[in-house]
């Protein structure tokens, strides 16, 4: 049986239909690797300075990340002295 939010064929990027949280109308989402996420900021520019996959607390989920929480600065942001730390398992921009 499928839970709603798992994916199945993680390596297959691209759109994916589900049924979300009781919508009556189905939501397309844009499902990426996060190879691919990582590539692009790097190719845009961006250094990664944090990366996070909260488990869900829904004992249903078995304990599965829902999110992917990334914290990037570019070199001019990094020149105005902000920062992301990680306070409480999240990352959080400091300027």
């Amino acid at each position: 049986m499928r839970r709603q939010g798992i994916i199945d064929g993680y390596c297959d990027e691209g759109p994916r239909v589900f049924t979300w949280f009781g919508r009556p109308e189905p939501v397309v989402v844009q499902h990426r690797t996060i190879e691919t996420w990582i590539r692009v900021l790097r190719n845009a520019g961006f250094n990664i300075l944090a990366i996070r996959e909260p488990a869900s607390s829904d004992p249903k989920d078995g304990n599965n990340p829902r999110f992917l929480l990334l914290c990037a600065e570019t070199s001019a942001s990094s020149e105005k002295g902000g920062a992301c730390q990680t306070t409480s398992g999240l990352a959080e921009r400091t300027d």
